[in-house]
């Protein structure tokens, strides 16, 4: 499979807040079968208060699947 046929143009939000630059050094990621197929991260210092939260994934194109996983400590 092509890297052109996966998400191209990532971005990740926490509350509305775009934290891909922080979390991924670069504005947006291009996702490959071969980078980023597992990356973790801590977002829990985007979270400013307890309670519920509202994370979002968006893509400029491409195609695939984003699958994320939050675990509480």
């Amino acid at each position: 499979m092509a890297a052109a046929s996966f998400p191209t143009d990532v971005k990740v939000f926490i509350d509305d807040q775009d934290i891909t630059k922080a979390v991924f050094g670069t504005d947006t990621v291009t996702l490959t079968d071969a980078e980023h197929e597992w990356t973790k991260i801590d977002i829990s210092k985007y979270l400013k208060y307890p309670g519920t939260h509202k994370l979002k994934i968006t893509a400029g194109s491409g195609v695939g699947r984003v699958d994320a996983r939050v675990k509480l400590f």
